[in-house]
């Protein structure tokens, strides 16, 4: 819609894409998602365009975050940084699945001790490029009553946290995600990358 277009810093492809891998991938994978889900997103994998997602970028900071489309029909992606720890740099690694449902891109990533792959929807490059990630409230409230299929984490003392782990997202359900069948799953008022 207009609204949602007119609230949105539209940047160039390269640029976006550098924003998606510098700040959505390393400051989700520093924290934990509020919504995960046990499998990857989406029954469909994209098909990539290596000329469109293989790449190399600096940030302001100096940050380097190289991507190359790791097996284009499976919708495969690795990304690789570098990350310094005390004293120390290691090189860094992460596979994303690109997923497409009802029109939307859907990457699916998570670390090696990550119980559920955190999931964001995602635009191509070559235009523009947006994300944003599930709000826990409305997700909590279809797991609640059994629209979506899931559960609500809890603390060591059996309190609920505003965290929520699905069991699947299959095209269907992203397909109604989409169209609004579960209401307003996003705040599209701040993407997690504008």
């Amino acid at each position: 819609s207009d609204f949602i277009t007119d609230q949105l810093c539209m940047m160039q492809a390269p640029q976006l894409l550098l924003r998606l891998l510098t700040v959505i991938f390393p400051l989700v994978l520093a924290s934990c998602a509020d919504v995960t889900c046990k499998q990857i997103a989406g029954d469909t994998p994209a098909k990539l365009d290596p000329e469109k997602w293989n790449g190399a970028w600096s940030s302001d900071g100096g940050a380097s975050i190289h991507t190359r489309v790791k097996d284009a029909d499976k919708g495969l992606l690795e990304v690789a940084w570098l990350e310094v720890k005390d004293e120390a740099i290691e090189l860094k690694k992460l596979d994303v699945s690109i997923r497409q449902a009802g029109g939307w891109l859907w990457a699916s990533y998570k670390e090696k001790n990550d119980k559920g792959y955190t999931i964001a929807r995602v635009g191509e490059p070559g235009g523009n490029l947006l994300a944003w990630t599930l709000r826990s409230a409305p997700v909590i409230k279809r797991v609640k009553s059994g629209e979506l299929k899931g559960e609500v984490l809890k603390n060591d003392e059996g309190k609920e946290l505003k965290e929520v782990r699905l069991d699947a997202l299959h095209d269907t359900d992203l397909q109604a995600i989409r169209d609004g069948k579960w209401g307003e799953l996003f705040d599209w008022d701040k993407p997690a990358l504008n």
